[in-house]
């Protein structure tokens, strides 16, 4: 289970923050949170107007941790998190990388690595873009390399020729000479300057 197995997120966030809210689209997974003690509501986060129906006080700091790929609509989901962001405040954005060595092995195997619900694939560029164009100022662009485990591969041969694969293209990635090869990434950046006064109410 992610909490106890510690890889949830939100159940990791809410041991170190002063005080954590969680927003998603999906009802039981909002219902699960709150029966497990945590602040959950379910809002579409792309959209301006829940989000600011919601009337949370602003945060210091919002993490949207492997969320910008599930989304069919970037631009309106990051100008929805200047609602939910302080003027000072920063948002932290991580999602998996277009370029990871990992993505190597697709050509040779014909199987796609990645989640099913995966919409988009982002680059250190189209994320930049991304949040340049939609209100933020990005301060750090950092790489990040998943645990050797949190791969997983079906199927006798052609398995072995995977994880054969998969070895030197992480090999490569964590050598420090390739960090766009490297699985994900992670942007923090700030609302910028002509960002819109957060017109959110403090509950």
């Amino acid at each position: 289970m992610r909490i106890t197995g510690k890889t949830w997120l939100h159940a990791a966030l809410a041991e170190v923050a002063a005080s954590i809210v969680g927003i998603d689209s999906d009802l039981r997974g909002v219902e699960w949170a709150r029966r497990a003690g945590l602040e959950a509501y379910v809002a579409d986060a792309s959209s301006t107007t829940e989000i600011e129906d919601l009337n949370l006080e602003p945060a210091d700091v919002v993490v949207a941790g492997e969320v910008i790929e599930h989304v069919d609509a970037p631009g309106p989901f990051l100008r929805a998190m200047l609602r939910l962001c302080r003027p000072h405040g920063q948002l932290i954005v991580t999602t998996p990388n277009a370029y990871r060595a990992l993505n190597l092995i697709v050509p040779l195997t014909g199987k796609e690595f990645i989640h099913p619900e995966h919409l988009a694939w982002h680059s250190p560029h189209t994320l930049t873009r991304l949040l340049d164009s939609n209100g933020w100022e990005i301060e750090a662009l950092i790489y990040y390399q998943n645990r050797r485990d949190d791969v997983r591969f079906e199927g006798g041969f052609t398995r072995a020729v995977r994880v054969l694969l998969a070895n030197a293209a992480r090999r490569l990635a964590t050598s420090g000479r390739r960090p766009y090869w490297c699985d994900g990434l992670i942007a923090v950046a700030r609302p910028g300057a002509l960002r819109e006064a957060p017109s959110l109410k403090r509950r």
